[in-house]
């Protein structure tokens, strides 16, 4: 359930017979409202997360199975494929740190 209003985020409502009002803004609303609200922001957020979540695996895994896959290709491959996987580590550490600090900032700046 909603526990929060909707205009301030504040916690502190009373709710009776369907309609609820914050005790610090004033604000008066239904239930229903803020409930749907809420949901589609929590389904919307869950839907990114699991997108960053495997870009993440996909970055991560890829260059570690290439490192595994260099041996068996033919010694003119192996050069080029060491540049790609020495790009794709790069790469998927970069996105690393940028989930931790896309992780932090929606801690700091959450209602």
């Amino acid at each position: 359930m909603s526990s929060r209003c909707p205009r301030c985020g504040s916690g502190n409502i009373i709710g009776y017979m369907g309609e609820w009002e914050c005790m610090d803004c004033g604000y008066k609303f239904k239930l229903s409202t803020s409930h749907t609200i809420s949901k589609k922001v929590s389904s919307r957020e869950r839907v990114l997360v699991r997108r960053l979540v495997m870009i993440a695996a996909v970055l991560v895994v890829s260059p570690w199975l290439l490192i595994l896959l260099i041996p068996l290709f033919p010694y003119e491959i192996r050069l080029p494929i060491g540049g790609v996987v020495a790009i794709l580590l790069i790469a998927s550490g970069l996105y690393i740190l940028l989930l931790i600090l896309y992780a932090i900032l929606r801690l700091a700046f959450k209602k």
